[in-house]
């Protein structure tokens, strides 16, 4: 099945974060999926994990080549995807399950990664 009105495969990626394998990125991971409605915080999620936010910074860098706050941002643009996908929630609804306030800052990110706004993304590959 082709579809012939994508300009890229951004929709179409799945979140591929690790790049080696560490215990402590694997429970922090598990941890965040289970509070993305809650504000996270480097120091809250290290606490958390009973490391120190340094240790935590530099273990997600080594092992995402990301930042814990961009990890947090993927995995909630990833649930966010997966509720305009798979529901007929309001977004409204959706932002506040996947941890955001703020409709356009949400819709900005989303834009970024995925080429496409909330809106289309859903119109295009959600449930019909």
């Amino acid at each position: 099945m082709l579809d012939d009105q994508r300009r890229s495969q951004a929709p179409y990626i799945i979140l591929n974060h690790s790049r080696t394998y560490d215990p402590v990125i694997t429970k922090a991971e598990k941890w965040i999926k289970a509070n993305l409605r809650k504000q996270i915080s480097v120091k809250a999620l290290a606490a958390e994990l009973a490391v120190r936010p340094r240790t935590l910074a530099r273990r997600f860098k080594e092992c995402t080549e990301d930042s814990a706050q961009v990890f947090v941002q993927m995995l909630r643009i990833e649930s966010g995807k997966a509720l305009l996908e798979n529901t007929a929630l309001r977004m409204v609804e959706i932002l506040e399950r996947i941890g955001y306030s703020d409709d356009s800052a949400f819709g900005r990110l989303f834009r970024k990664h995925m080429g496409l706004s909330p809106r289309d993304y859903r119109s295009r590959f959600g449930v019909k």
